[in-house]
């Protein structure tokens, strides 16, 4: 057994070794003093034994146990003892007064040793299970207290309890540790801690398992485990108070069922952050962990590989869906959607692979994939008399490239083809990333003759404050205010608000999402500019939209 070993089982002990030693101690005590007695007395160097019962008692019992067996060492060998047994010669009171205070002296120091390295090791001990900062237990000690939970299940089968693991994140970390210095998370999560402390059981543990992180763990008891997540949800929309602010931090929450067959503790904190990360994906309050969730997550994980392969092995394709002019009635262009027909899974949509490709250097050659594909359909379809702008979507990471524009205006150089034949479709979020790189790159296209359109208008960061900065051509207003047209007053005020917006600022207006003649005809009532939808087409592979579009313009020719 090494030191390490020695000193942890000793101080996880240390109780029952103290009770142990309260009845050697004594006993030792009376062996050295019998020792001095049948060995001749005081004048021999036998006595120096009793320092071995004085330091284990200073060691083990503290600065109060080494005083006290050290005075009862003194008297053991004090005015009773003679110096010689032999002789009967007696010892000076001087004598024996002197050494019982040295006695003393070497217990005290003993014992406030042990007492300073006692308390260091449980500091230590402390800091391990706790984050320094807010006094919180960590993540250790939730893994631990998990743990426990399950020994416990084990000695009570007949009463077993139902748990819920949540995790709590803060959002915007970045933007809050700028306005208010970089110890306001700090901040935030200990205000955050102590208010659901007061609003929840005493049996609550809130722990902090990261940065800008907190866990709950709670027993739920009678009470449905959604219900109890939403109770904290409900808590955690209260605004946060220090010094003399009073802000709102948006948070997200993850929650696991800790029932009657237990994992092992990694695998719950695994499972509420699994339900941590999808609730951001699917931009909800909180998400509850499910088998179906972590298939999805497992699955999502090998896409990322197999999406490589699937550029690799042409497994991807592009579908076209037409943009109407509701002025003429005809076809003014199209958006190039991008497909994947995996071997094993089908169709993917792009919403279950793009935004992980997204997190990666990955899109920039997603991106290529498509702008290579529909520089040679212009070309295909230029040959076939169709001479229609396609749109591309592309992400903040693709537009702040420094090779993606240059690469673009090249290729169209090459293949001949006009600026106004394609179309960058970029999100607000994509707009405002790196703005100063963003507006010199879309300054570029658009002095090349290239439309800058933004996607999904309105449901993101506004960027109303950064329109009148950048070159753009076209708003798209997303399909969840489009579909509830007419009837939707809410919808409508929006819509409209948007299209009279653009109108005065010189910049065209699609709906996307159109699905019944109703909107069809209101959206063309209140001056929009173009639509798509399935009530016109769904997107179609290539050769099944030029049927499509020379069926179209034959109707309405």
């Amino acid at each position: 057994m090494n030191n390490k070993a020695i000193v942890q089982y000793y101080f996880q002990h240390h109780r029952i070794i103290q009770k142990l030693s309260i009845f050697i101690i004594p006993v030792l005590i009376g062996l050295v003093t019998a020792l001095v007695w049948q060995t001749g007395g005081i004048k021999f160097v036998y006595s120096h034994s009793m320092y071995i019962p004085i330091l284990l008692a200073g060691f083990v019992l503290g600065l109060p146990g080494g005083v006290f067996f050290a005075l009862v060492a003194g008297i053991a060998l004090g005015p009773w003892m003679p110096i010689d047994t032999v002789t009967g010669e007696m010892q000076q009171p001087i004598n024996w007064i002197y050494r019982t205070g040295y006695f003393v002296l070497i217990g005290g120091l003993s014992g406030a040793m042990n007492d300073s390295l006692r308390r260091y090791i449980e500091y230590l001990s402390w800091l391990a299970k706790h984050d320094v900062t807010t006094g919180l237990s960590n993540r250790k000690s939730l893994l631990e207290h998990i743990r426990g939970l399950r020994r416990k299940s084990r000695l009570q089968k007949h009463n077993q309890k139902q748990f819920v693991l949540m995790l709590i994140n803060v959002d915007n970390v970045r933007g809050l540790e700028g306005a208010f210095g970089f110890k306001v998370t700090d901040r935030i999560i200990k205000v955050f801690a102590a208010f659901l402390a007061g609003n929840l059981t005493e049996k609550t543990r809130i722990y902090r398992t990261d940065t800008d992180q907190l866990a709950i763990l709670m027993a739920a008891k009678d009470v449905n485990s959604e219900q109890l997540v939403q109770h904290i949800v409900a808590l955690l929309k209260e605004s946060v108070s220090f010094d003399s602010y009073s802000i709102y931090v948006p948070t997200h929450v993850g929650a696991t069922i800790i029932g009657e067959t237990y994992e092992t503790p990694e695998t719950y904190l695994q499972q509420a952050g699994l339900a941590l990360a999808s609730a951001y994906s699917r931009k909800r309050d909180y998400t509850q962990f499910s088998s179906a969730l972590e298939t999805n997550a497992q699955r999502n994980i090998t896409l990322l590989s197999d999406l490589q392969n699937a550029l690799r092995l042409n497994q991807l394709s592009i579908h076209y869906q037409p943009k109407i002019d509701l002025k003429s009635n005809t076809v003014c262009g199209v958006e190039a959607l991008l497909r994947w027909q995996h071997p094993l899974y089908g169709n993917i949509p792009p919403s279950d692979f793009i935004p992980q490709a997204e997190q990666s250097t990955l899109i920039l050659h997603i991106t290529a994939y498509v702008v290579k594909q529909v520089t040679e359909q212009i070309v295909t379809w230029r040959a076939a008399g169709i001479k229609l702008p396609i749109a591309i979507n592309v992400s903040s990471h693709d537009i702040t490239d420094n090779g993606f524009v240059t690469n673009l205006l090249v290729l169209l150089e090459r293949s001949e083809i006009q600026g106004n034949l394609i179309e960058i479709e970029l999100t607000e979020g994509a707009l405002i990333h790196n703005l100063e790189q963003t507006q010199v790159e879309l300054l570029r296209l658009s002095n090349a003759r290239i439309a800058i359109s933004v996607d999904d208008f309105g449901t993101g960061y506004s960027s109303l404050q950064y329109m009148h900065r950048l070159p753009i051509s076209v708003i798209k207003i997303d399909k969840s205010f489009v579909s509830g047209l007419p009837n939707d007053n809410g919808a409508k005020h929006i819509v409209n608000a948007a299209i009279a917006l653009a109108k005065n600022m010189g910049i065209k207006t699609i709906a996307e999402g159109v699905e019944t003649p109703a909107v069809a005809s209101y959206l063309k009532e209140i001056d929009c500019d173009f639509v798509q939808g399935f009530y016109y087409s769904k997107p179609l592979p290539e050769d099944e939209f030029v049927s499509w579009y020379r069926a179209f313009r034959a109707i309405n020719a």
